[in-house]
């Protein structure tokens, strides 16, 4: 983890060698702290949320009331209870606001205290959007910045988080263009302009009708959700071995029209083009460490090298020979630089 003054920042390592998937977090006043997630990875990945809200917010002996709000990207978001045995799915343009009790290591939902929760990314990508405000600290310190820019965050509270553990809607035109300009200024590190957009996203979420009801995502059943996960990362650590769904369902006890139909739902694409866009990730990174395009198509588990360049191309736009060339002389070139 990396801090300053206004900013944090966490590398998420779920499994070695892959270290391209971080959070950031700045403080644009006292108690409210915008969120930035990336996320790639070939495997589904649990924070440990807690602890994250924790070096977030900082240790409190009394209850701590937090107002979550989470916009999904890219990929999907999924938030798990546990002890209900059932889960909430975010979406690409789908918000989430959430009013959560966080002390003694646990958080739950205002609204059932007994639904302590986990967030999952399921998907191989995902970049997110969050706003975590402690409401007694920013009522406390910065209620006269934010009543004349007509944010008050009572009535986002009763008009969001007073009857739902989890309310969400889709993104509306004016929620989409603010949260363009924060990930921008992100982009460019203009962190006071930063500041002025999440505080423009607080004011247009607040002034924004209110759906009639939360937004209702198909879900599966929990031990579904269980056993698909399981084989999903079963076949993406056995690359070679290229599991039909047949053969992939069958080993985790489940019917191929169950497994498919599952898998989609949680993933968001089919089974098989998941899982070749997974393979050819692999390949592109072992192709950029040089290795010849034979054994590279062999490791992937293709008995053709031919059938493995088509589906190499169809993924990348060029021959897997033609990428490895260029990532050889890039390498080349920055090793030249650097002498």
């Amino acid at each position: 983890m990396y801090k300053d003054d206004d900013s944090l920042a966490f590398e998420l390592l779920p499994h070695r060698n892959e270290k391209s998937s971080f959070m950031w977090v700045y403080k644009v006043i006292p108690g409210l702290y915008a969120a930035f997630h990336q996320y790639n990875s070939s495997n589904c990945y649990v924070f440990n949320d807690m602890a994250i809200a924790r070096d977030i917010i900082g240790d409190s002996p009394n209850p701590r009331t937090i107002l979550e709000v989470n916009i999904c990207r890219e990929g999907m978001l999924r938030v798990l209870f546990p002890k209900r045995k059932s889960f909430s799915t975010l979406l690409p343009n789908d918000v989430s606001l959430a009013l959560t009790s966080v002390s003694d290591w646990a958080r739950a939902p205002i609204a059932n205290p007994d639904a302590c929760w986990n967030l999952e990314l399921p998907s191989n990508r995902y970049r997110g959007f969050g706003l975590i405000i402690d409401i007694a600290l920013v009522e406390s310190h910065s209620k006269d910045l934010l009543e004349p820019l007509g944010i008050k965050l009572s009535s986002l509270i009763d008009s969001y988080c007073q009857n739902e553990m989890l309310f969400i809607m889709s993104i509306d035109l004016g929620i989409e263009k603010a949260v363009d300009t924060i990930e921008l200024h992100k982009r460019n590190a203009a962190i006071p302009l930063l500041r002025l957009g999440v505080l423009e996203l607080l004011a247009r979420i607040d002034a924004r009708a209110v759906p009639k009801k939360s937004l209702s995502r198909p879900e599966c059943a929990f031990e579904i959700l269980r056993l698909t996960s399981e084989a999903k990362n079963h076949a993406v650590n056995h690359l070679f071995t290229r599991y039909t769904i047949g053969d992939i369902s069958r080993k985790f006890g489940m019917c191929p029209t169950m497994f498919k139909t599952a898998f989609k739902e949680l993933y968001g694409e089919p089974y098989a083009r998941f899982m070749t866009r997974t393979r050819m990730e692999q390949a592109s990174t072992m192709l950029a460490d040089g290795e010849l395009v034979f054994s590279v198509a062999e490791a992937m588990g293709y008995e053709s090298p031919s059938k493995f360049a088509a589906a190499f191309k169809r993924v990348f736009g060029e021959a897997p020979s033609a990428y490895r060339d260029r990532m050889s002389m890039n390498r080349n070139e920055s090793q030249a630089c650097n002498s």
